[in-house]
C-alpha cells in the first residue's frame, strides 16, 4: 500500500513568498503614512478652526481683537500676559481662566506661584499640533552644551523652567513691508529684531473695522511646529525656536515704551511673529538676524506638515499655504491695511 504524500513548500518558495510580502509592505507602507499625516493635518486644520472662532467670539463680545501682548504693571517683572489667556473662555477654558491671576502676569518661572502652579501640566490640546515632534512643556537650554556656536546668537533659557505648555501656533503681528505710520520697531537691545503693528493681532486691541484689506485675505495665527537646524562640519542640530521664548503660552510683553511712546524700540513681545522671511525657512543659515537674540520677533512660520504651513484667517477659515508662496504675498496676508490684497489659493 502506498502513502500519498503532501508536498510542502521548498525554502526557495518561501523566501520568494516572504520577499513578495516585502514589496507590498513597502508598497503600502507611504500610502498609509500619507493617510496618518493627511489625518494629522486635518487636526490641526480643526484646532486653528477653534482658535479662529473663539478670537471672533471675542471681538463679537467686546467689539475688538484681544491685543496679541499685554504688559503687567502689577507683576514686580512687569512679564504680562498673552492674548490665549484673555480668548480661554471662547474656547472652553473659562474654569481655567477663573484660577488664573490676570495681574500677575503670564511668566511663571519666577516667584508667581498661583499662575506657576495653576498652569503646571495644564495641557490644551487646541494648541497642540499633531504632527510636531516639538516638547508640549518648557525645557531647559543650554546653546553651547548642544553645540550651537556664539556666531549663530541663540539664547540659553538657563536652568529656569517656566510650568505653562508650549503652544504649537503664535499671532501674526504684520510684517516688515507693513509701512503704515512707520509703525515697526526693534526689539530692546536689538537693532535686527523688527516688531510690526499691521496685522490683526498686535501690542494693541484691533476694531475688525480697521480691517481694510478684508477679514479672509489677513492671516491672525500660524503654525510653529517643528524644529530649526543648525549645520556645519560635525552635522546637524536641531533646537526648538518658538517665539513665546521656551516660556509658554501665557506670556505677553515686558513693561516698557510702546510704540506711541516715539522710543525706537520697545520691550520684548512673545507669542508672536513679525513676517520677514518666507514660509518653512528652517535652515539657522537663511534665517534674518531678526530671529535670533534673548526673543527675535521674526522667526518664521515653520510646519511639521510637508509643503504647507497652516493658518487662521481673519474671518475664521483655515488655509493651507504653500511652501513656495512668494514672500511678498506673504506679507499681504500678514497686514491687515495695506491695500494689498494677494492670490493664495
Amino acid at each position: 500500500m502506498y502513502q500519498r504524500r503532501h508536498k510542502g513548500f521548498t525554502l526557495v518558495e518561501l523566501l520568494v513568498v516572504i520577499a513578495i510580502i516585502g514589496i507590498l509592505i513597502g508598497m503600502l507602507l507611504p500610502a498609509v503614512q500619507a493617510v496618518r499625516e493627511a489625518a494629522r493635518r486635518t487636526q490641526c486644520a480643526n484646532n486653528l478652526k477653534q482658535q479662529g472662532l473663539a478670537l471672533l467670539n471675542y471681538e463679537s463680545a467686546h467689539q475688538e481683537f484681544p491685543a496679541a501682548n499685554t504688559p503687567s504693571e502689577v507683576n514686580g517683572n512687569g512679564r504680562g500676559n498673552s492674548f490665549w489667556v484673555f480668548v480661554l473662555p471662547f474656547i472652553e477654558q473659562g474654569n481655567l481662566q477663573g484660577q488664573y491671576d490676570i495681574d500677575g502676569g503670564g511668566w511663571t518661572g519666577g516667584s508667581n506661584t498661583i499662575n506657576r502652579n495653576i498652569l503646571d501640566g495644564a495641557v490644551l490640546d487646541f494648541l497642540i499640533c499633531p504632527s510636531s515632534p516639538l516638547e508640549v512643556f518648557p525645557q531647559p537650554f543650554d546653546a553651547t552644551a548642544e553645540g550651537l556656536p556664539d556666531s549663530v546668537g541663540f539664547s540659553n533659557t538657563g536652568s529656569v523652567v517656566c510650568t505653562a505648555m508650549r503652544p504649537c501656533y503664535m499671532a501674526v503681528s504684520g510684517s516688515l513691508d507693513h509701512t503704515d505710520n512707520g509703525r515697526i520697531r526693534s526689539t530692546e537691545g536689538d537693532a535686527n529684531s523688527m516688531i510690526s503693528d499691521g496685522g490683526i493681532l498686535t501690542w494693541e486691541a484691533t476694531s475688525i473695522g480697521s480691517i481694510s484689506d478684508g477679514t479672509s485675505n489677513t492671516m491672525m495665527i500660524g503654525e510653529q511646529s517643528d524644529f530649526f537646524t543648525f549645520s556645519d562640519s560635525n552635522g546637524e542640530i536641531q533646537f526648538d525656536m518658538r517665539s513665546d521664548g521656551n516660556a509658554g503660552f501665557s506670556l505677553g510683553e515686558t513693561n516698557g515704551e510702546n510704540f506711541d511712546a516715539g522710543s525706537a524700540n520697545t520691550r520684548r513681545r512673545f507669542n508672536t511673529v513679525t513676517i520677514d522671511v518666507g514660509l518653512n525657512i528652517k535652515q539657522a543659515g537663511q534665517l534674518s538676524p531678526g530671529a535670533w537674540g534673548s526673543l527675535g520677533a521674526n522667526r518664521p512660520l515653520v510646519s511639521a506638515h510637508p509643503g504647507v504651513v497652516v493658518v487662521a484667517m481673519g474671518d475664521g477659515s483655515v488655509q493651507n499655504l504653500s511652501d513656495s508662496l512668494c514672500l511678498s504675498a506673504l506679507f499681504d496676508l500678514a497686514d491687515k491695511s495695506d491695500g494689498d490684497v494677494s492670490s493664495f489659493r
